[in-house]
């Protein structure tokens, strides 16, 4: 969708046509936007603040996937450990690292 058009249906003025009349009222627009990889998230919301945070889950590059989240085994408690490590194959067990990981970052906050 091309600039104006953002502008248009997000009823934003800019200040060069309409901040010198008086009383000009600015919509509340409340926004985060996430990205990594080839993944981006954008929310939005008019009234609370609002947040998002995306990650893709790739493969470590520089060791297998047992000896990089062993690094991170204290973040977790047993229960929660032991359910990653017995999901499956390495990608299962990535994904299941990358849920609780998050899941622990959001509550952590």
């Amino acid at each position: 969708m091309h600039f104006q058009n953002y502008n248009h249906v997000l009823q934003i003025v800019h200040c060069s046509q309409e901040c010198s009349k008086v009383g000009v009222e600015f919509p509340n627009f409340n926004f985060n936007v996430s990205h990594h990889g080839d993944y981006v998230a954008i929310a939005s919301e008019p009234l609370c603040l609002v947040g998002v945070d995306v990650v893709c889950c790739t493969e470590p590059e520089k060791e297998p996937v047992p000896e990089f989240i062993e690094n991170f085994s204290s973040y977790f408690s047993s229960l929660e450990w032991d359910n990653i490590i017995n999901t499956g194959t390495s990608d299962e067990i990535l994904v299941d690292f990358y849920r609780y990981a998050y899941a622990y970052l959001l509550v952590d906050i």
